[in-house]
Formats: structure tokens, C-alpha cells, sequence
């Protein structure tokens, strides 16, 4: 993907792999490719919703995304993307 000219920016899922996260940098910079990291796929997939009615939930969701944020900004990310939790109507 870094090779095609066709794309400018690639959205990344969280990478957890300090190691991997450096070569992934580094093919990006190679490439000249901007970088922007998902924190959708901790939210979904951890069940987390920033907008939970529970402290203790809410918590968690927003420690999830604080650690999707330090690991973009360990790969000079700048943009972070997300969903703010389930439709209105999941609390019906």
C-alpha cells in the first residue's frame, strides 16, 4: 500500500507491538505516506462506550483511547479517529 501513489494517508488499527509500530513508522516515512490510527477497533471491540451512564465504563472507554492516543503519538501520529459508542437506540 505504501508503494501505490494512490493513497496519501493509511488508517491504522492499534498496533500493542513497540517494535512493530517503529517499522510500521518507518515504511511510512520511507514512503512518504501520512499515518492516522482508529481507536474504533478498542471501543468495539473491548464493548467500551465513551458515552456510558456508568463512571466505572466510561472510565475504561476512556482509558482505552487514551492509550490508542499515546501509541499514534509514538509513531508521530497526529490524527486519532473514533466512535463515540452505540446508537441512541442500543439503550432503548
Amino acid at each position: 500500500i505504501c508503494e501505490d501513489p494512490f493513497f496519501e494517508l493509511i488508517e491504522l488499527a492499534p498496533i500493542r507491538d513497540a517494535a512493530l509500530r517503529d517499522q510500521v513508522r518507518g515504511l511510512a516515512e520511507q514512503a512518504r505516506v501520512e499515518l492516522a490510527m482508529a481507536a474504533t477497533p478498542r471501543l468495539l471491540g473491548g464493548k467500551l462506550d465513551l458515552n456510558a451512564a456508568d463512571p466505572e465504563a466510561r472510565k475504561a472507554a476512556v482509558d482505552a483511547v487514551r492509550d490508542v492516543i499515546d501509541m499514534a503519538a509514538s509513531m508521530g501520529i497526529r490524527n486519532v479517529s473514533l466512535l463515540s459508542g452505540p446508537n441512541a437506540v442500543d439503550y432503548e
